[in-house]
């Protein structure tokens, strides 16, 4: 596995993120190379947790962007995690449509879904919407990748019908073509 920070230097992945009038807490992302049993092919996987300020999100993807550059010419990548950008902040795009000086970007699963599931024990369902371009991500890049489905879960539970978390449960399935 390998961790680097999301904040100068990355050779320190417990660094402060981007300092603003108050310390704040260290952010990571870490990696790791697995083999697919079946074909054989090989695949990154990462998680990361980005701060919820800016402009620490925004300093935060050209970071990413110079660590996963070699990766994803060698090996597809499955970038997860809580990324707390909502669509059309600039730390986003630069992610969903890449940055200068990298001739890659990552996809959404979600867009690239063929299949869209809301997992819900609510009545009134048009309250809600699926979540699938903000806060929590499932990006790709560097393969060509196939997802039939992606699903987010909205159950509540108890008497109170509370969600257990202030983030929604997401997960997709992605094949690599």
């Amino acid at each position: 596995m390998v961790t680097f920070g999301l904040a100068p230097p990355q050779t320190n992945p417990s660094a402060l993120a981007f300092q603003r009038t108050k310390p704040k807490l260290g952010r990571l992302v870490r990696y790791v190379l697995f083999d697919d049993k079946d074909t054989g092919r090989r695949f990154y996987f990462a998680n990361t947790h980005f701060d919820p300020n800016h402009p620490s999100q925004e300093k935060s993807v050209p970071l990413v962007y110079e660590r996963f550059s070699d990766l994803v010419t060698q090996h597809p990548v499955i970038f997860t995690g809580d990324f707390n950008l909502d669509p059309g902040e600039p730390a986003f795009n630069s992610l969903t449509q890449g940055i200068q000086g990298y001739d890659w970007h990552f996809t959404l699963a979600y867009d690239i879904a063929q299949k869209r599931i809301i997992v819900t024990n609510k009545q009134d369902q048009g309250s809600l919407d699926d979540r699938g371009r903000g806060i929590d991500l499932i990006l790709l890049a560097g393969g060509d990748f196939v997802c039939p489905y992606w699903k987010v879960d909205y159950m509540t539970y108890g008497e109170r019908h509370l969600y257990p978390s202030d983030h929604f449960a997401i997960s997709a399935r992605v094949i690599l073509k």
